[in-house]
């Protein structure tokens, strides 16, 4: 029984490990303030890039819903040119029974350890409680690590607002993928994995525990705001912690300040030095899928981009 319900967590784990640091896209809605803002931008650098080499990045949202589609014509045009699709971490390794087996072997506590005896009071009873909302027996949890349980419960109020990991961004444009395109990754399951090992366990579950209380209202006004293209609205809900500084304790606010650093920060260093490369030595049409959460404000995707002397311009929809 540990085993059945361990697959079924891995399941919503694999669909979540992308989705708890990264949100938001593009898209077309009612009642935008700027119908023609989009999530996807062009990358150009003039002296800089190599002929005949052009790249594209998109913001993702890894769970959707079938409204979410078709997606905006300027968006699919570029999609349609790749030669090259680009991802965090390339969907196909993500969907096999060896992805789910690393997750369910790095996820779990040894044997002779329960959750209850590796987190302080005060957040297993924060736990608890959350648990309790959901409607979930302590049992499911007890044997996994404090982030595979932050995964997972993100994954579950995610899947209980109605939203499909199967109908997310990158599941839509493998099915709609050009034929002759190539896939590539910036980054790895085995490397998202250990940046989830390497944070703070208790500090990441504490305020994965705080934000599930509040996820419904926010997940609302992040599609809102994904839909129309609204950058700033998105930056200021994802990046809200980081920036409620006074509302902080010192200690709280260091702790969050690593968190996002790890989550975000050096990521964003590490994605933007390979497109880089794309634009330096590679051939053909890359169009780069990542969370939008990576593509917006100081320090993201764009911006260090930028700061290397890339031309990297919103695209409107017409």
């Amino acid at each position: 029984m540990l085993l059945q319900r361990t697959e079924l967590f891995c399941q919503l784990a694999r669909a979540a490990l992308l989705w708890v640091v990264a949100v938001p896209a593009f898209g077309a809605a009612a009642n935008c303030s700027d119908p023609g803002s989009t999530m996807l931008w062009d990358v150009e650098g003039a002296g800089l890039v190599k002929p005949g080499v052009s790249v594209h990045l998109l913001g993702s949202i890894h769970v959707g819903k079938t409204d979410f589609y078709p997606l905006p014509a300027v968006v699919d045009e570029r999609f349609q040119q790749a030669d090259t699709l680009v991802f965090e971490v390339d969907p196909r390794s993500m969907a096999t029974p060896a992805a789910m087996m690393l997750i369910q072997q790095r996820g779990l506590l040894p044997a002779d350890r329960t959750l209850d005896q590796v987190l302080d009071v005060a957040t297993m009873a924060s736990l608890r409680t959350v648990l309790q909302q959901m409607g979930l027996p302590e049992l499911l949890v007890l044997h996994m690590k404090p982030w595979m349980v932050t995964l997972t419960l993100t994954a579950m109020q995610v899947q209980m607002l109605g939203y499909d990991a199967n109908l997310g961004v990158e599941s839509y444009l493998m099915q709609h993928k050009p034929a002759a395109a190539a896939i590539a990754e910036l980054e790895s399951l085995d490397s998202q994995l250990a940046l989830m090992e390497s944070l703070d366990p208790a500090v990441l579950l504490r305020y994965s525990l705080e934000d599930l209380t509040n996820t419904t209202g926010q997940m609302e006004l992040m599609v809102s705001a994904w839909r129309c293209g609204d950058n700033e609205t998105l930056a200021d809900i994802m990046f809200s912690a980081r920036d409620a500084g006074g509302d902080l304790s010192a200690f709280d606010k260091a702790a969050v300040d690593q968190l996002m650093h790890r989550l975000f920060d050096e990521r964003n260093a590490v994605m933007a030095s390979r497109i880089g490369q794309y634009l330096k030595t590679g051939s053909g049409d890359y169009f780069v899928v990542v969370g939008a959460g990576h593509l917006l404000g100081k320090g993201s995707v764009v911006d260090l981009l930028q700061q290397q002397g890339y031309q990297v311009s919103p695209v409107r929809a017409p």
